[in-house]
């Protein structure tokens, strides 16, 4: 399931997608667009990465943008 409830953008539905499964087999599984490497060139670890997409995810969520 998608993390923002309603449809994906149409911008990103013909995106090419990664599965990353950082916790393994039995944790989260998240797909990465290409956007996502942005956040790896400044910080090329991904657990980083990840929490710096949550939390932008959750204060757009929580400003209403």
């Amino acid at each position: 399931r998608k993390i923002a409830p309603g449809p994906w953008r149409p911008q990103d539905a013909g995106q090419v997608a990664h599965l990353a499964l950082p916790a393994g087999l039995h944790g989260p599984a998240f797909l990465l667009l290409p956007n996502y490497k942005v956040l790896e060139t400044y910080n090329p670890t991904r657990p980083y990465a990840l929490a710096v997409r949550l939390l932008a995810r959750a204060l757009g969520a929580l400003l209403n943008i």
